[in-house]
């Protein structure tokens, strides 16, 4: 067919007919004779995603090589020529699609060549967590991205990943990865080997407003060593996001746990907080950031999960006056409202801190709180060493059985643990437990009437500390 339309006038062209069903770009055309699913004569090699999903669909077969090497190319099946270990996400979601899986990082790429500093990315600051990926090719290659601070105190952590996951660990540790940090004339911040477990390299500091770069090469400059990482970037500003005059508009602080701020007569400003679990407490206060007071204010914490419903409320720190302190709060699950307000029209900068404790390290502690979820998973620590755990639970019915098990939450377990059950008297032990889990995890059982209980979790050994999760069922 050598009319106008024709799109495909190769000498390989499988449909010379008058139907010829046009394999441009947007070819919307899914049937089993569609000529673009063939296994060898796709003629349409734009970047474009092929939207027949169908397992013989050259973007999902494991054999069909579409010829596209681009940066953008949708086929990154076994025998395609782009096969680079990190991949593009096509959009198609579906359960066959090989290039989105759970594994493949949604990543910035880096652009060749950046051995000097010109691959830019900015966080936003505030904004959280991103990942960057790039290619450690040849040996003796150097990554350099420049990062954008635009907050004065902004807190910043620069973490390597060896495998697509977005996890190091020594599977992939033949790319011993080792990372510097520059300010914008060149000199040298800070750098790191190992400081994120394994091969993996951590830098975590505060920086002022400015540019400055972030250098990835292997430890060994000369180490023939290749292969892909990701380089997470974590900005978080401490200042408050105005407008925050009121509860709607309030800044979140859960992240770094604090907030620097201004206020004078008029002004009101307001933060957010979160209580993930029961058996928390908190001190608030404001200062100059630095023990000292440079405003008179008043704070005002309200909820949970309400803004009219006055929690606690402070004037005068007696230690740090005319600075404010609410001490040793309980608090239940829940979100908080903070507001922050000038006394006597006094005006100027503040630093608002938030620090969180547990009221579970003693029984007195766990009768106070709010019972944790039976049935739940709850994860805990014990940290530091000789730590106890203590938790609450409410038992609705007489004689329900109950299992009070330690381990990872995983199906493993961390570290040697006991466990003991008490009657809400946190005195009367019901049942006791160094082993009966997972390994050398724990496990106690009994049968429960109507009313509270004290689950205690400790270590083994008074010199142990970790992670573990508490499941009650």
């Amino acid at each position: 067919d050598d009319s106008a339309t024709d799109d495909d006038d190769s000498a390989t062209d499988d449909d010379d007919s008058a139907t010829d069903d046009d394999d441009s770009a947007d070819d919307d055309d899914d049937s089993a004779d569609d000529d673009d699913d063939s296994a060898t004569t796709d003629d349409d090699d734009s970047v474009v995603v092929d939207d027949d999903d169908s397992a013989g669909d050259d973007d999902d077969s494991v054999v069909v090589d579409d010829d596209d090497d681009s940066a953008g190319d949708d086929d990154d099946a076994t025998g395609d020529d782009d096969d680079s270990a990190v991949v593009v996400d096509d959009d198609d979601d579906s359960a066959g699609d090989d290039d989105d899986s759970a594994a493949g990082p949604q990543c910035t790429f880096e652009v060749e060549p950046n051995n000097v500093p010109v691959t830019e990315f900015d966080g936003p600051v505030g904004d959280g967590l991103s990942t960057y990926c790039g290619q450690m090719d040849p040996a003796g290659d150097v990554d350099v991205w420049q990062v954008i601070v635009a907050v004065d105190g902004t807190i910043a952590e620069f973490r390597t990943d060896l495998n697509p996951a977005g996890a190091c660990n020594s599977a992939s540790g033949f790319l011993d990865t080792e990372i510097f940090l520059y300010d914008d004339a060149g000199t040298q911040i800070a750098s790191n080997d190992d400081g994120g477990g394994s091969f993996c390299s951590l830098i975590a500091t505060t920086l002022d407003t400015g540019t400055y770069y972030i250098a990835v090469e292997h430890w060994s400059r000369t180490s023939p060593a290749a292969g892909p990482y990701q380089l997470d970037v974590m900005l978080l500003s401490p200042a408050e996001v105005e407008p925050n005059d009121t509860f709607a508009q309030a800044t979140d602080i859960n992240a770094l746990g604090f907030a620097t701020g201004s206020i004078d007569a008029t002004d009101s400003d307001w933060y957010t907080i979160t209580a993930p679990v029961p058996g928390l407490g908190v001190n608030v206060f404001t200062d100059d950031g630095a023990g000292g007071c440079n405003v008179d204010t008043t704070v005002t914490i309200y909820g949970p999960d309400s803004s009219s419903s006055v929690i606690a409320t402070n004037d005068d720190d007696p230690a740090n006056s005319p600075c404010s302190l609410i001490a040793d709060l309980p608090v239940a699950m829940g979100v908080y409202l903070i507001e922050v307000t000038s006394t006597s029209a006094s005006a100027g900068d503040y630093t608002l801190t938030v620090q969180p404790f547990e009221l579970n390290d003693s029984a007195a502690g766990a009768m106070a709180s709010s019972p944790f979820a039976f049935p739940g998973d709850h994860p805990g620590s014990i940290n530091p060493a000789g730590d106890l755990d203590w938790f609450r639970f409410d038992i609705g019915s007489d004689a329900t059985a109950v299992n009070f098990e330690t381990g990872d939450g995983a199906g493993g377990c961390n570290f040697d643990s006991e466990i003991e059950l008490f009657e809400s008297d946190g005195t009367t032990s019901i049942a006791y437990a160094d082993g009966g889990g997972f390994g050398s995890c724990s496990l106690v059982s009994a049968t429960l009437d109507t009313g509270f209980y004290l689950v205690l979790v400790n270590a083994w050994s008074s010199s142990t500390t970790g992670d573990y999760v508490l499941m009650a069922y």
